[in-house]
């Protein structure tokens, strides 16, 4: 859906909408990229969603949907308990 880097330039966060077909409804992923080593790890996942507002607080804070994640911490979100 989208791509929002972060103020520094070394992270950026890509969107995807995910459909898991006829019977489950849309959610929202969200990826972490780290622009100089392009490795990739999930921090967001949210079920009946088809929108995201993403947008950074700072060079290691992020706000999608309204969560709030430290990603220097590793933080993330997902909708269901793990």
């Amino acid at each position: 859906m989208k791509s929002v880097e972060s103020p520094d330039h070394r992270y950026k966060v890509n969107i995807y909408l995910t459909n898991g077909g006829a019977t489950v409804d849309f959610g929202i992923r969200g990826e972490l990229e780290d622009e100089g080593t392009h490795h990739r790890r999930n921090i967001y996942w949210q079920y009946h969603e088809d929108r995201a507002d993403v947008f950074w607080v700072d060079n290691h804070t992020v706000s999608i949907n309204g969560h709030v994640l430290n990603i220097a911490r590793g933080q993330t979100y997902f909708w269901r308990p793990q």
